[in-house]
């Protein structure tokens, strides 16, 4: 196998011994040495060396046209500091009143950079675009729109595009304005040092005035966050004043209900009245079931004189005498008794009370009894009247008064306890509408109570709202710059002649290469008919002798 692989190899070492190289095999040249390399490349820098200065010129002529056309960039910078996020001494005196406000820092962050603020400090140092930051990009784009070129092409496309007329579209004020809020938008940030409660307020601008910028930035901030918070508070108050006055005219409105309706029900101190009223409904009551056994009673004692006296004489035999009616002086001892009983109840009755009247429509009924007796005396002879028959008759005449007398307080007890019954199947109803108009005030006062107190608060809030502690404060003013932070001359044009340097240099080596000197290399990959034998090279003075064929 072996002899087989050393037959097949040695024809092919046979084949190319029978071609010998044009240019035998050195390996010091597949080594990198870079001296020659600068050899090669310094002439050609040398060739274009006013090429290289050509383009060196030129990038240092944009630079200078960089550092004069395009705006300086000064910045100023506003220490800040933020409220603890957990205060609990500040917290707990502020919370009573509301009036202390705490933001997010990173709203506050966003909001240093309104519109509202940067409109305001743009009218109050009556700046111009010119005065603003001005991104490099957008600069470009504004020194396009305001070139010939730029007013040449706006015109071109208006004339194929015409825009159409709109009594929306801005004026040219208002878009100078918006302009300059835009660019001084992105001139404006707010950066956190560490981790601690500071940040900067970093303003940047096309103008020395800078630190003035800045400072009025941070001021109108922190004076519009505590109008804003003022005219909310102030807000609140006007809303709570008007929501208190209504309360307070709806709790008058319902008083006076309340006093119209208690008094037209006779309603004094929560149903005293009503409950002196049930407590004389049962008395009236009790008074008349006593009426009807009175009278019950008295009609059966009526009962029995009248049979008895159906058994009795009414005349015996007797002396002549003059004596005193019995009638009369029974009359007269029971009248006399119904003062005294009327004496003392006026000591516990009013006048005008059934227990009264019923004393009067007594003594009423024995005159009108008296005066239809017909003498005070009665002369009596041998024939007389029976002293027992007397005695029932009499008895039965005032059983008979009585019995008309309490038939009377009765009938009036009756009227009387139907009267008042009414009153009193009105006091559940009376209680109703009572108890619901004492919640209806108890509701009502308690929400007068509570806009009274939140009213309160809101006047508090109105008058320190203006004095009350921010979210952040400023700790140091900015100072006005020394000079721009941008554009960096030196730097520039360092940079500009470094770049043009490079880039001359470039362009000279890849002219070099394109239509250089004749090399080893180039007469390798040369293009035409002809085909390269050798080159002979004497010294390093003479150039090389090139052997071709066709």
């Amino acid at each position: 196998m072996k002899k087989t692989l050393q037959s097949s190899q040695t024809p092919n070492k046979d084949k190319q011994s029978q071609y010998p190289e044009a240019v035998p095999y050195d390996p010091m040249a597949e080594s990198f040495d870079p001296l020659p390399v600068l050899k090669l490349i310094g002439p050609a820098l040398w060739r274009y060396k006013m090429l290289i200065a050509a383009v060196t010129v030129a990038t240092l002529s944009l630079v200078a046209t960089y550092i004069v056309v395009w705006p300086s960039t000064y910045q100023a910078e506003v220490a800040l500091i933020a409220a603890a996020e957990q205060d609990r001494e500040r917290d707990s005196f502020y919370s009573t009143w509301a009036v202390f406000r705490r933001n997010q820092i990173n709203d506050e962050i966003v909001l240093f950079g309104s519109s509202a603020v940067l409109k305001e400090v743009i009218e109050e140092l009556d700046l111009t675009t010119e005065d603003t930051y001005w991104p490099p990009l957008r600069y470009a784009g504004y020194l396009w729109s305001e070139s010939f070129l730029g007013e040449a092409w706006t015109d071109f496309k208006n004339m194929i595009y015409p825009p159409s007329p709109s009594p929306f579209a801005p004026s040219p004020e208002a878009i100078e304005i918006g302009r300059a809020i835009d660019n001084f938008r992105e001139g404006v940030a707010v950066q956190q040092v560490g981790n601690s409660n500071i940040g900067m307020l970093v303003v940047r601008a096309s103008t020395p005035r800078v630190h003035e910028l800045a400072n009025s930035v941070a001021e109108t901030y922190l004076r519009q966050r505590r109008e804003t918070f003022q005219q909310e508070a102030t807000q609140a108050y006007n809303a709570l004043k008007i929501e208190v006055e209504k309360a307070h005219a709806e709790l008058i409105t319902l008083e006076q209900q309340m006093e119209q309706y208690y008094t037209e029900n006779d309603m004094l101190l929560m149903f005293e009245k009503d409950k002196i009223e049930i407590g004389h409904f049962e008395t009236l009551q009790a008074m008349h079931t006593q009426a009807h056994r009175d009278l019950a009673s008295m009609r059966a004692e009526l009962a029995s004189i009248t049979e008895l006296l159906t058994t009795v004489s009414q005349e015996v035999l007797s002396a002549r005498q003059v004596q005193q009616s019995p009638v009369y002086a029974a009359y007269e001892q029971q009248i006399a008794q119904l003062l005294v009983n009327k004496q003392i109840l006026s000591e516990r009755y009013r006048q005008t009370s059934p227990e009264i009247r019923d004393v009067d429509n007594q003594i009423a009924a024995l005159k009108q009894q008296m005066s239809e007796t017909a003498s005070d005396r009665t002369a009596v002879s041998s024939v007389v009247r029976s002293t027992e028959y007397e005695t029932l008759a009499a008895r039965q005449k005032e059983l008979l008064v009585k019995i008309s007398a309490k038939e009377t307080e009765a009938e009036q007890l009756g009227q009387e306890v139907a009267l008042r019954q009414a009153d009193v199947d009105r006091i559940p109803q009376k209680m109703k509408i009572s108890h619901d108009l004492g919640r209806t005030h108890q509701a009502l006062e308690r929400k007068y109570i509570l806009l009274q107190e939140r009213l309160m608060t809101a006047s508090v809030s109105a008058a320190t709202a203006g004095s009350a502690p921010s979210t952040l404060r400023i700790i140091e003013r900015a100072q006005p710059p020394e000079k721009a932070m941008a554009p960096n001359k030196k730097l520039l044009v360092l940079a500009g002649a470094f770049l043009g340097v490079v880039a001359g240099s470039a362009l000279a080596i890849l002219l070099d290469i394109k239509i250089g000197t004749l090399t080893n290399a180039r007469l390798s990959r040369r293009s035409g008919s002809s085909k390269l034998y050798a080159t002979v090279r004497s010294n390093a003075s003479v150039a090389p002798f090139i052997l071709t064929k066709g």
